[in-house]
């Protein structure tokens, strides 16, 4: 699971500068929420969804809790400057969340998902369903 969260998140992650987390400090509030909703309130969320919609189907809740664990980045900036936000907060924010959802992603699913969960990872089924 590790390899393939790394694979997801990393392309979200080439375009911010570490730079920008150095400043975390300055954006406490903001960031400390954001990391609660994030790792939080959205995990507990998506357990309580998956058991009361899905049952014992542990595929669905699996894609559910990857919707729910990892954050939120490309549109994050956009919306927030829309919204005449703070857009240093929002960046801040969306890079510490995407540099903690690295650590604490494979934690999550490791307590989530059944050790005998597996992925297929065949090359050909890959193209097959992109196509």
């Amino acid at each position: 699971v590790v390899p393939i969260l790394f694979l997801m998140i990393y392309p979200m992650m080439i375009n911010i500068d570490l730079r920008e987390v150095i400043n975390v400090r300055d954006h406490a509030g903001p960031v400390g929420l954001s990391l609660l909703i994030n790792f939080g309130a959205a995990p507990l969320f998506a357990v309580a969804l998956s058991r009361g919609f899905f049952g014992g189907d542990i595929e669905y809740a699996v894609g559910l809790y990857f919707i729910a664990l990892i954050p939120t980045s490309g549109m994050t900036a956009a919306w927030t400057g829309l919204a005449d936000g703070d857009l240093e907060a929002a960046l801040v924010a969306m890079a510490v969340n995407l540099l903690a959802a690295i650590v604490i992603l494979p934690a999550y699913l490791s307590v989530l998902v059944p050790a005998d969960i597996g992925f297929d990872l065949d090359q050909d089924n890959i193209t097959e369903i992109i196509d």
